[in-house]
């Protein structure tokens, strides 16, 4: 059985986060190019972090 835990020298654990990008009123304002540029970021951030995200 695999699992999703992370270990350290002293450690195991596993981190998670769940970011959600709500506007006012719900409007759609992220447009498709604000789109790639949000998930270009999140690559770069996660590559300097070394950690993974997942997109649901």
């Amino acid at each position: 059985m695999s699992s999703n835990y992370n270990k350290g020298f002293r450690s195991v654990y596993s981190l998670t986060v769940h970011i959600v990008f709500v506007t006012k009123y719900r409007k759609k304002v992220i447009t498709s190019e604000m789109l790639q540029q949000l998930n270009k970021i999140l690559d770069e951030t996660c590559q300097k972090w070394e950690c993974e995200a997942r997109r649901v």
